[in-house]
């Protein structure tokens, strides 16, 4: 899935679409739900160096191995909030994970710790296989598709006025408009809609139940109203948790 707004990650796993394609040069990175929606990444934190991973992309099926903290990012341990085998913990402005390492790899983000999207999960993965070129005509399309901002680093070309010195050990650059909090930081529009749904189905629930107390003084009769009650109280409780599901963070 390339795109990580929110309804894209309700799907599957999204591709930064301001990152490099999956299997050419640079750095291909994407982000997963951790406990909802399938939670294809649950286990993101017990990923091992060394441990392999099979993606598939546009140009073909890609592996890559897990790389350990040390080696995917040398110059920035100190900046990070923690990190095990397999992955270092960060703030979700730490935008630099997203950048350019001038290496083939491969970046999983996911929100840390679950149920949460105080912070985020990252785990680096090289490309074992050679990368490919993207098609001659492929710069231009991207410009037509993603706007011409995100060109440059889709094609492994410097950012805007960086110049790049290729004898530097690897050093990250800020990836175009690329954002941990998107997509994982749940859509916080959706929280006043799950409101008014909940109150909704209260008001069903208890307006229905006044109802029957006003209109019938058998007990049998005023239990049938209720009964008949839950149907659209339930309407409006499945929209309820719907909106709150979608509120909630990528943890």
């Amino acid at each position: 899935m390339n795109g990580v707004q929110v309804a894209d990650l309700r799907k599957e796993p999204g591709h930064y679409s301001e990152t490099a394609p999956i299997g050419t040069e640079g750095n291909t990175s994407i982000a997963g739900h951790r406990t909802t929606y399938g939670a294809p990444f649950n286990r993101i934190d017990e990923l091992q160096p060394g441990d392999e991973i099979n993606v598939t992309g546009v140009l073909g099926q890609f592996t890559y191995r897990v790389l350990p903290p040390g080696d995917a990012f040398p110059e920035q341990l100190d900046t990070v909030d923690g990190q095990g085998a397999g992955h270092v913990i960060v703030n979700p402005n730490a935008t630099w994970v997203l950048g350019d390492f001038r290496d083939n790899r491969l970046t999983l983000t996911a929100c840390h710790p679950k149920l949460s999207s105080r912070q985020r999960i990252i785990v680096a993965v090289e490309l074992v296989d050679e990368p490919e070129e993207l098609p001659v005509f492929a710069p231009e399309l991207i410009a037509d598709v993603l706007g011409e901002d995100v060109v440059q680093p889709l094609i492994g070309d410097p950012l805007p006025g960086e110049d790049l010195d290729t004898d530097a050990g690897p050093a990250p650059t800020n990836a175009a408009t690329a954002n941990l909090d998107e997509g994982l930081q749940g859509e916080r529009g959706a929280i006043p809609g799950g409101i008014a749904w909940l109150l909704a189905a209260t008001a069903v629930w208890v307006g229905v139940g006044y109802l029957a107390r006003s209109l019938f003084d058998d007990k049998a009769r005023r239990v049938a109203v209720r009964i008949a009650a839950i149907l659209p109280a339930g309407f409006c409780l499945w929209f309820a948790f719907e909106m709150i599901d979608r509120a909630l963070p990528a943890g």
